[in-house]
């Protein structure tokens, strides 16, 4: 009767456990938001802003924008094509920063006269 009893529990705990996602899931999609769990994060949007620094070339090859070369800060470019046309000049990068990753998605680079 003990084993009985035992296997009824986790028969009973197993079911609750695979419903648990669907009820949340329901849950989401009466209030009108199914999404995935982390869905939200990816819709935070970024602000489009204007970085001035110089372009420079980075130990992997690619290139990066360097906006305080005193502490070494800067950001990786997404648009590698057009920052090679700009290596080792100031210029003015429009775009959006990804701050999880610290790439900047560049949409537009313009030298700055010196």
């Amino acid at each position: 009767m003990k084993g009985r009893k035992i296997q009824s529990f986790v028969t009973a705990l197993a079911v609750a456990a695979a419903f648990a996602p669907l009820s949340t899931a329901l849950g989401a999609q009466n209030s009108g938001t199914l999404q995935p769990p982390n869905a939200q994060q990816k819709q935070v949007q970024q602000k489009v802003r204007t970085y001035y620094g110089t372009i420079v070339k980075i130990r992997e090859g690619g290139y990066a924008l360097m906006i305080d070369p005193v502490n070494q800060r800067g950001y990786n470019l997404d648009d590698q094509k057009d920052a090679k046309k700009f290596d080792k000049k100031k210029v003015l990068v429009k775009g959006k920063l990804n701050k999880q990753t610290g790439m900047l998605h560049v949409m537009s680079i313009k030298p700055v006269a010196n």
